[in-house]
């Protein structure tokens, strides 16, 4: 399937404390955009809640894939990854902030790692040319990803202005260099309903359901 650019449409209804987000990520063709990674940040020096003690998160190695391919953390949050096939993996990172390694196991879990970077994660199995995964990790507790029908939803947003910010696991990949999307929202205590456009120029390949470079 080739996706040459994909289009992200931002729904906002607020209670009297707090919005829900809810963003739509289609393709050119009009068609649903999976794995847009969403955050929003501050921009009126609003604190941020606090990452919740031992907040942890997973990706596993099932299927010969990283499940699930793309995971949000906030920064701070320890990640497991354990092995759930009965072969071998060896998993290290391809490129990001933070940089690990784990050498070939099945069984025997490697240790938790905390990510305490910003950034993308790129992952690799140097088994298995096929497998690759993508850990984003972000300074805020207001994060999504885009499911298969395109959506994400951020709930629980106080009033506020905010920079939203829009990337995808490809936008940086050969050949289709483009930075994340970001732009200024607004959210207030009243109703609104508001449609931002986001544009990917790229070029999308699957293989086994999952996004690779």
């Amino acid at each position: 399937m080739k996706i040459h650019a994909a289009l992200a449409t931002l729904f906002l209804s607020t209670s009297a404390t707090a919005a829900q987000l809810l963003v739509f990520a289609k393709d050119r063709a009009g068609e649903p955009l999976a794995n847009v990674v969403a955050s929003l940040k501050p921009l009126d020096g609003k604190p941020t809640p606090p990452l919740p003690a031992n907040a942890s998160a997973s990706v596993s190695q099932k299927g010969f894939q990283f499940d699930p391919h793309v995971t949000i953390v906030q920064r701070g949050t320890s990640v497991r990854f354990p092995n759930l096939d009965k072969k071998d993996h060896h998993v290290k990172v391809l490129s990001g902030p933070t940089f690990f390694e784990f050498k070939i196991y099945t069984a025997k879990e490697p240790a938790a790692v905390v990510l305490d970077k910003l950034g993308k994660i790129s992952l690799y199995c140097l088994l298995h040319s096929n497998m690759s995964g993508h850990i984003y990790v972000v300074d805020t507790p207001w994060y999504g990803k885009s499911d298969a029908l395109g959506l994400v939803t951020l709930n629980d947003v106080p009033a506020g202005e905010y920079e939203l910010t829009l990337d995808h696991p490809l936008v940086l990949a050969p050949m289709q260099v483009q930075p994340a999307q970001t732009m200024r929202v607004r959210v207030t205590d009243s109703k609104v309903s508001e449609n931002i456009n986001a544009k990917f120029d790229l070029v999308v390949k699957t293989q086994n359901n999952k996004y690779t470079p």
